[in-house]
């Protein structure tokens, strides 16, 4: 482990050259995968083990310490990424007035969250957690302006050398910790040793990249809370907005309410891989094509978007189809509540995929306040119609998760449409074309996965893949330049491979 450290660091302090958006996404997918794999292992085991109230414990705390976190990062993370990846002469001023920002900002966090446990009237493991995850939330939010450089210099690896560091950590560290009689407490004290140690890894990875003087920071601490002002109203509202619901359920359901929400969740956030990676990769090259002109942006953005969405049709069918085999596989019989929870959550990929795609085009185009205002709307609807269908699935049928769920699906339409009304054009006839295209590629793999239901969801996953990708390749759904950038990166990877294997 620790030889394999040092030839992250050495590789991570010796190469500064940027890299294609397609190596950046290549270095994305591998380290997604990679989380995957271990996701996967942690999803196996430890909801098993602790049960949902204990999954509920923990998607609590991490819901409140996001919503205080927004508090203390105040939006310089997108500030930082678009202000970086255009002028990397500021590198130094804008790195060190953010890292003063948010220690300055740590104070009322701290206090926000007190608040929320004199509210909450929770049990003594219940706020054990929620001290323990808020100072794992607080030491990731001081090495996030390290992160921005490395997004907006295009070196992704470092991205993926923190995932894949902290994936293996929890994965294999909460395995054995409920293996042998641990609990919630102890997943959380886990966090907060993997949180300092990867920071530990940015503070080196990073040199060479940042030069600090105290002097140059301080004097554009004010400038930096001026310009992150409208940035940090849409990460407000967009975390608000993310984790509202996990935190009304913990206030007015159980525990195990908020495991049947959590688990379902935690598989919904697996989903977004594919507009986040893209989002991520593409981030800086927006913001760069936009200084050429809206036209421009849209130009570039237009066939990620389209892949984005493309790819959030199987993604839909093949989740809702393959969730109650997949939860009665995984879990214990006491998770089977989760089941039309994942189901309603994985209707809401698509309009997720495109809202997601929308607010980097936003972002890029320099208008944060716009989006902000769009995430606002979500909020208060998706506020409302929480605290009605909660209380009512809850008296209904017993599952308040339900509620939140459906809630969920409607404000994401919501913010869908609306973000398609502010950045215009980013759709064309063609795009609808090749739309309708791979909706028809996934209802055929549809039923593929409907004929071989007998199966389990084991053979289905991997069979339904692939039958989408012929259906979508005899209709046409890449395009020619996509099919040739595959084959280019496909062919790369390979010989490199190759070169490995014949040392």
């Amino acid at each position: 482990m620790a030889a394999g450290l040092s030839t992250l660091t050495a590789e991570a302090t010796t190469s500064k050259k940027p890299r294609s958006v397609a190596q950046n996404l290549l270095v994305l997918v591998t380290s997604q995968l990679t989380t995957w794999v271990l996701a996967a292992a942690w999803t196996v085991v430890v909801p098993r083990s602790i049960g949902p109230g204990g999954v509920g414990r923990l998607a609590a705390a991490w819901a409140a310490a996001e919503m205080m976190g927004v508090v203390v990062s105040l939006g310089t993370y997108n500030l930082l990424v678009r202000r970086l990846a255009t002028d990397s002469n500021e590198t130094s001023r804008l790195v060190g007035s953010a890292l003063l920002l948010r220690v300055a900002l740590s104070a009322p966090g701290l206090l926000l969250m007190f608040v929320y446990i004199r509210v909450g009237h929770f049990d003594r493991d219940q706020v054990a957690i929620l001290w323990i995850v808020t100072g794992t939330t607080l030491c990731l939010l001081l090495i996030e302006p390290f992160q921005a450089v490395f997004q907006a210099r295009e070196r992704m690896e470092y991205l993926a050398y923190t995932a894949i560091v902290t994936r293996v950590g929890v994965a294999g560290g909460a395995i054995a910790l409920v293996l042998v009689g641990f609990g919630p407490v102890a997943l959380a004290a886990l966090g907060l040793f993997l949180a300092v140690f990867v920071a530990s890894l940015t503070a080196v990875w990073i040199r060479g990249f940042v030069k600090f003087d105290l002097r140059i920071a301080l004097a554009g601490f004010t400038e930096m809370a001026r310009e992150s002002w409208n940035y940090w109203a849409f990460s407000l509202f967009f975390t608000l907005y993310l984790w509202i619901d996990t935190v009304l359920l913990s206030l007015m359901t159980s525990p195990a309410v908020v495991g049947w929400y959590g688990v379902p969740t935690r598989i919904w956030g697996a989903l977004m891989f594919a507009p986040v990676i893209v989002s991520t990769a593409i981030l800086p090259r927006l913001s760069q094509a936009h200084r050429e002109g809206p036209d421009r942006l849209i130009e570039v953005a237009r066939p990620f978007v389209e892949a984005v969405l493309i790819i959030s049709l199987p993604v839909t069918v093949g989740v809702a189809i393959v969730a109650g085999p997949m939860i009665h596989l995984l879990y214990r019989p006491d998770y089977a509540p989760a089941i039309p929870v994942l189901i309603i959550l994985a209707l809401s990929a698509p309009p997720s995929y495109l809202s997601i795609m929308l607010s980097q085009l936003v972002t890029a185009s320099g208008r944060p306040g716009t989006w902000a205002k769009v995430m606002a709307a979500a909020v208060v609807v998706n506020l409302l119609l929480n605290l009605v269908l909660i209380p009512l699935m809850q008296s209904r049928i017993g599952n308040g998760a339900v509620g939140a769920a459906i809630a969920l699906l409607a404000t994401e339409i919501m913010v869908s449409a609306i973000g398609l009304a502010v950045v215009r054009g980013v759709l064309k006839s063609g795009s609808v074309t090749r739309l309708l295209r791979a909706a028809l590629a996934s209802l055929g793999m549809a039923c593929v996965l409907w004929a071989i239901r007998g199966y389990g969801p084991l053979p289905q996953i991997p069979i339904g893949l692939g039958s989408f990708i012929v259906l979508a390749l005899l209709l046409r759904v890449p395009t020619a330049a996509e099919v040739s950038i595959g084959r280019g990166v496909l062919s790369s990877r390979l010989t490199e491979w190759r070169g490995l294997l014949s040392r």
